[in-house]
């Protein structure tokens, strides 16, 4: 199966040139788990041309744009971990996508949406194993409020005794680690 970028109203990249990609993009943007599961998948099976991660780089920037839906939100950020898992370094240098990622991930990771969130979180990892302890000392501050506010339960209620201390816990550990980095 074969789709044209035209018939999804995105921008033709050369006159006439087709893409794969979209069935399973669609997928990664489903309601459902299981389909969002199959179009990992898929896309992680997919050996993808210069042209299809081109393509694919203008999919996920659109689709963390913020103005879309959770799904697509959370298939934006699954494409690009995936991406990001794949690619050499060479590669990710000329699809400029690191800099897009960076404006982006941030964002994401204060969505409403808990999935958002984790998926941002897992990007934000994956970000910090390609490049390493000046990029995840940019995420630490909301990695750090991220922690601390989605530990208690309800915010309109008094922690327990209990929430304080693990959250004191896990922030003192966080902070022993990041010690330990720098």
């Amino acid at each position: 199966l074969r789709v044209s970028y035209e018939n999804f109203g995105w921008p033709l990249l050369m006159s006439g040139e087709t893409v794969e990609l979209l069935p399973t993009l669609h997928l990664l943007c489903a309601p459902k788990k299981l389909d969002r599961e199959k179009g990992e998948n898929q896309l992680r099976d997919t050996t993808l041309s210069p042209c299809d991660l081109t393509f694919l780089c203008q999919w996920i920037a659109d689709k963390l744009e913020g103005l879309s839906n959770w799904e697509e939100i959370y298939g934006g950020l699954t494409a690009a971990n995936i991406i990001l898992q794949s690619v050499s370094d060479e590669k990710l240098e000329e699809l400029k996508l690191l800099p897009e990622l960076e404006a982006r991930v941030l964002e994401c990771h204060d969505n409403f949406e808990f999935r958002v969130r984790i998926a941002a979180g897992q990007l934000m990892g994956t970000m910090c194993r390609r490049k390493g302890l000046p990029m995840f000392m940019k995420f630490l501050p909301s990695v750090m409020t991220g922690v601390t506010e989605n530990l208690e339960r309800s915010p309109d209620a008094p922690a327990t005794e209990t929430e304080s201390s693990l959250r004191e816990l896990i922030i003192a550990k966080v902070s022993i680690w990041c010690l330990r980095l720098s």
